[in-house]
C-alpha cells in the first residue's frame, strides 16, 4: 500500500511540472540597466519596449510595478510598444503599473499576420500593478498604445501554457526536483525492505507450504 501511495505521489509531481513546461513568464530581470529590449529576448522581435530597474524611479509605477525583482518593462516615451513572433502563441497574462497618471487607460491589440483578432482597453493604478488576463491564442503580435501617451510597467508577461500567480517555474521546478529525489529514496528504501521481508528466513517449507519465521530486536542503553 505504501509503494502504491508513494508511485501515485510521483507520477502527480511529474504531471505537475508537465502541466507548466510550455508556459513562458518573461520578468525582464535578466536585462542590465535602462535601454530598448533587443530582437531576440525571450525569443521574440521587441519595438519601442525598454527595461528599467524598478527602483531608479522610486515613488512611481515603475517601482510600483516591480512584480519580480528588480526590472520592468516600459513603453518609451510613451509612445506605442509591441512585440511579435514568428510563431503563433497564446496571451495569457501580464501585470500593468500606471508609470505615473492613476486611472491610465491601455489598449492591447493581439493580430496575426496583420489581421487583427483581438482588442480590449482596460485601466490600471499607479500604486500597485494589475493583474490582467487575456488568454489570446493564435496571435503572432501584441500591440500596446496608452490614451494619454503616457508609459507604462509591464511586468511577468505570460505567454502560453498556465503561468499561475505564485512561485516562478525555475523555483517551482527547483522544488519538483527536490521533491522528486525524496520520493525516489523513499521509494528505493521501501523496495529493499519489502525485498528483505519477502526473502526472510523463508527458505524451507512444510508439506502444507507454511513457513513461520520469528525475530527480536533488543536496544540497549547505557
Amino acid at each position: 500500500m505504501l509503494l502504491r501511495t508513494i508511485q501515485k505521489l510521483f507520477l502527480i509531481t511529474m504531471l505537475a511540472l508537465g502541466s507548466n513546461a510550455n508556459a513562458l513568464v518573461i520578468n525582464f530581470d535578466s536585462l542590465d540597466g535602462s535601454g530598448p529590449i533587443t530582437n531576440g529576448y525571450s525569443g521574440l522581435n521587441w519595438s519601442n519596449f525598454w527595461s528599467l530597474r524598478g527602483s531608479d524611479i522610486p515613488n512611481s509605477g515603475y517601482a510600483a510595478g516591480v512584480v519580480s525583482f528588480p526590472n520592468i518593462a516600459f513603453n518609451a516615451y510613451g509612445d506605442p510598444a509591441s512585440f511579435s513572433s514568428t510563431a503563433q502563441f497564446t496571451f495569457v497574462s501580464a501585470y500593468f503599473t500606471a508609470a505615473f497618471t492613476n486611472g491610465l487607460q491601455i489598449t492591447v491589440s493581439g493580430s496575426n499576420g496583420g489581421v487583427q483578432l483581438y482588442t480590449t482597453t482596460f485601466s490600471v493604478s499607479n500604486t500597485a500593478p494589475t493583474l490582467t488576463t487575456f488568454n489570446w491564442s493564435g496571435i503572432t503580435a501584441l500591440r500596446f498604445t496608452t490614451n494619454l501617451n503616457q508609459q507604462f510597467a509591464l511586468d511577468n508577461l505570460c505567454l502560453d501554457g498556465s503561468c499561475g500567480t505564485g512561485p516562478s517555474a525555475a523555483d517551482t521546478q527547483s522544488s519538483v526536483r527536490y521533491q522528486t529525489s525524496q520520493l525516489r529514496s523513499a521509494f528505493n528504501t521501501q523496495t529493499v525492505a519489502a525485498n528483505f521481508a519477502l526473502n526472510y528466513d523463508c527458505n524451507v517449507f512444510d508439506v502444507k507450504g507454511m513457513c513461520i519465521s520469528a525475530g527480536r530486536r533488543s536496544i540497549y542503553h547505557d
